[in-house]
């Protein structure tokens, strides 16, 4: 059923037990509710789906160890959990291993809150492709068949006192939690700017269409041309007026200094 990342249970075969194994599920169903006080409630772990976190930048790894290895990096937003193999026996085999936890150690329920922990992020098959693309679930099972088996199980209404893995779930919601302001922030803002944007250039279009379409009734374009081909002539006027004044000048000033005229 695990692979050494859960080292709880022998090689066995899975053929032969199984019938042996299925005539426990109803028993242990049984201690688990009415002399340990336990129902089959919603997920108790406050914690997103696989494809939630995925989509906050949460990447998920295989951990390489027990379930006290299931640890989550903040520097790289690594999700490690470890490895687990599921065949036709697992169910009877972890809802006996839940029943025994709880009647051997009944303060320190680590193996059911990492079911619990599965069973919330496996919300749909398409959580379990996630799992099974990265092998930290191995199976022959359809990922409906996976998602059923962990949506299915009991979960713990009892007090654990398991603060490693806390710790972990703590700072994955933290780190889901920023994410998440930091989308929607990025969508209120950034997304309303761009709509401002796309409103500007769309009145500035529509503007300079209408400019266009004017100035193609109207001949804009030689009007001014004609307009620039008034003001060159008029400069050009006035350039001529200028020369002649300036030689009507020269001239009475050599009469008037024949010496100069001489010399020049």
């Amino acid at each position: 059923m695990v692979d050494s990342s859960l080292e709880v249970l022998p090689d066995i075969h899975k053929k032969k037990l199984s019938p042996f194994l299925q005539t426990f599920k109803q028993t242990n169903e049984t201690i688990r509710r009415e002399f340990l006080g336990e129902e089959d409630a919603g997920p108790a772990v406050t914690i997103r789906s696989v494809r939630e976190l995925k989509g906050a930048g949460i990447q998920f790894e295989p951990a390489k160890g027990g379930i006290k290895e299931l640890k989550f990096k903040e520097g790289t937003c690594q999700f490690f959990l470890p490895v687990i193999r599921l065949d036709e026996n697992s169910e009877v085999i972890m809802r006996n291993l839940m029943a025994y936890e709880s009647l051997t150690r009944p303060t320190y329920l680590i193996f059911s809150r990492y079911v619990e922990i599965m069973r919330a992020i496996i919300d749909k098959p398409e959580d379990v492709n996630l799992l099974v693309d990265k092998e930290i679930i191995k199976t022959k099972f359809s990922n409906k068949v996976v998602a059923d088996l962990f949506n299915g199980m009991s979960t713990s209404l009892r007090p654990t006192d398991t603060p490693e893995l806390e710790t972990e779930i703590k700072k994955i919601n933290a780190k889901f939690e920023r994410s998440r302001w930091l989308q929607d922030a990025v969508t209120k803002y950034v997304y309303s700017s761009w709509k401002i944007l796309t409103v500007i250039a769309a009145l500035s279009f529509l503007v300079l269409t209408a400019v266009q379409t004017y100035c193609s009734i109207y001949a804009c374009s030689s009007r001014s041309a004609s307009n620039f081909g008034k003001l060159h002539a008029a400069d050009s006027d006035y350039g001529l007026r200028r020369g002649k004044s300036a030689g009507h000048r020269d001239d009475a000033l050599g009469r008037l200094n024949p010496a100069c005229t001489h010399f020049v």
